[in-house]
């Protein structure tokens, strides 16, 4: 069991837990009406071509999912916090979106961002069904970072599976790459090691997803029940190669 590092407290170092206070907060915050309306403002951004809202300790991330970036997942501006209105966010839309144009026009190209970013744009468009990976799997979340206390890890996907009712850590890769395979495994073990904490939270994390993009077949999640799969794409039409793993 992952334990608080010795002497955390004294050097100011927090204990290991990849959920914390302001993750339920601004969990929270996705239930409103409000940010139903943030989603819809951002939609409305052509140039955008797209946004994944990735929740983070303080409020959300919003990142880019444009099919023909080079380098997408770029963050549209700040952070912003849990319970902004829509009205505070369209005064700084247009600021946030001159941000985003400026930085995508001088970054490099990431074929494993493209790759992410493709199957989350997917599933947001498909009721949060993760095409080509599996048919019974359901988006929950994209680069959660898995807070250990003295360091940090960020996995790129995670999914509820609908056969298991399991939580599933996805490791994409532009190409064959069976690094992934011990990567998802790693992830998966730690969320198993802070469950109960972890499981409730990605099943009401789900269930907010569902209710923003349209999924009506979550089943509730088995206790401590988390697996792992690596993938990679291999033809342009959206198919991978998976290969499961603890």
């Amino acid at each position: 069991m992952l334990r608080p590092i010795e002497g955390a407290e004294e050097r100011g170092t927090r204990a290991a837990n990849p959920i914390r206070a302001g993750h339920r907060e601004a969990l929270e915050a996705m239930m409103g009406q409000e940010f139903k309306g943030i989603i819809r403002a951002f939609d409305r951004v052509p140039a955008i071509g797209g946004t994944y809202f990735r929740l983070v300790e303080t409020g959300f991330q919003p990142v880019d999912l444009h099919p023909t970036s080079p380098k997408p997942l770029i963050g549209i501006g700040k952070r912003f916090r849990a319970g902004m209105t829509v009205a505070e966010m369209e005064l700084e839309l247009p600021e946030r979106v001159e941000t985003l144009l400026a930085k995508r026009s001088g970054a490099k190209a990431s074929p494993e961002k493209r790759v992410e970013a493709a199957a989350v744009r997917g599933a947001l468009t498909s009721n949060l069904r993760l095409e080509g990976l599996g048919a019974d799997l359901r988006f929950v979340a994209s680069q959660w970072r898995l807070d250990l206390g003295d360091k940090a890890e960020v996995l790129d996907l995670l999914a509820i599976d609908l056969k298991t009712a399991g939580l599933v850590v996805i490791e994409l890769k532009p190409k064959p790459d069976l690094a992934g395979k011990d990567q998802a495994s790693r992830y998966a073990g730690i969320l198993r090691q802070h469950d109960p904490a972890t499981g409730p939270f990605f099943e009401e994390l789900g269930r907010a997803m569902a209710r923003l993009y349209g999924c009506d077949d979550l089943p509730r999640l088995v206790p401590g029940l988390v697996t792992g799969i690596a993938a990679w794409p291999i033809d342009e039409r959206g198919t991978y190669e998976v290969v499961h793993c603890p």
